[in-house]
């Protein structure tokens, strides 16, 4: 998932990122009309699938729609995904990377991007739980996370969700990078989130 930030004065050359993903995986059109061929195409595969996997199918590609221009608001600049049957069960999954521009004479502060996220008041009310803290990445350093299970609310249906935020400072440059990771395989949170740890520690900051 390579990325060239826009010409930063501040900053002679090119600098951007590479975030490498799964090879099953495959990058997202995030038009209205990609998402919606990809749910009837994922749908068909589905065919005679389990109505709660289908409920949870629609209602996470929902949440893309309603979400979308919201997202690109805020510095949506990229995005994967995984949608695999098993015999056992479906295995769905996300990562996004969003922009933030730190204006000058301004501190950009991670936790208080989680906070607006995941307000401490609704993750009480459903019982969900984040933890805080750093990971160190190769090359990048101390950087902050947020990891665990939320619950996503669309019209009367919820899902429960792991998530896994990844902020990183774009040295040299007045932006940050969020990688967001987000997979409706609450029951399999463990290995959902070493899944997310490991392409999130893949996460590479180069200039030329």
């Amino acid at each position: 998932m390579p990325y060239i930030f826009e010409e930063d004065d501040s900053a002679p050359g090119e600098i951007g990122y590479d975030l490498r993903i799964p090879e099953d995986w495959e990058h997202l059109d995030l038009s209205p009309e990609g998402l919606r061929q990809r749910q009837a195409e994922i749908l068909r595969q589905m065919s005679g699938a389990d109505p709660e996997r289908i409920r949870i199918l629609n209602n996470t590609f929902n949440d893309w729609f309603t979400s979308q221009h919201t997202a690109e608001q805020v510095g949506l600049i990229n995005a994967a995904g995984a949608f695999h049957r098993y015999e056992d069960g479906i295995f769905m999954a996300t990562v996004s990377v969003f922009r933030f521009e730190q204006e000058p004479g301004t501190r950009f502060d991670p936790m208080e991007m989680i906070r607006l996220m995941h307000p401490p008041e609704r993750m009480a009310e459903a019982d969900d739980h984040l933890e805080t803290g750093v990971i160190d990445i190769e090359g990048l350093g101390l950087c902050t996370r947020a990891q665990g299970i939320v619950t996503h609310q669309h019209d009367e249906i919820t899902v429960r969700a792991v998530v896994a935020h990844t902020f990183a400072k774009v040295t040299g440059t007045r932006y940050w990078l969020m990688i967001s990771c987000n997979s409706p395989v609450s029951a399999e949170a463990d290995a959902v989130l070493d899944l997310f740890d490991a392409i999130t520690g893949t996460l590479r900051i180069w200039s030329r």
